[in-house]
């Protein structure tokens, strides 16, 4: 976990942390200990009850990150659940190939 300081001069908040390799990462902040997302950072992304900022480091490791429009993609079903287990809805996500059509 990164230490977030705040700067003496205007009291903006920042963070350093790295190097970071290329890929998709995802963070948050968490707030007198309470999960909170970047709110000038628009790229989230959901995990059944977690949502989370994402950054992109673009380069030759990130490229199966990298969405490319002109191939043929699959269609991705999501099935919703009640799990006895977990006590909670739960979902499975069907990623069908373009392949198997």
């Amino acid at each position: 976990m990164a230490s977030i300081e705040r700067g003496r001069r205007h009291g903006v908040w920042s963070v350093t942390v790295g190097p970071l390799g290329e890929q998709l990462w995802g963070y948050w902040y968490m707030v007198d200990g309470v999960k909170a997302l970047d709110p000038v950072n628009g790229e989230t992304q959901r995990d059944g009850l977690r949502y989370d900022n994402l950054l992109m480091i673009n380069g030759p490791s990130s490229d199966p990150w990298t969405f490319k429009q002109e191939v043929p993609h699959g269609t991705v079903h999501i099935v919703w659940y009640p799990s006895s287990i977990l006590l909670w809805r739960d979902f499975l996500a069907d990623y069908g190939s373009i392949l198997f059509r």
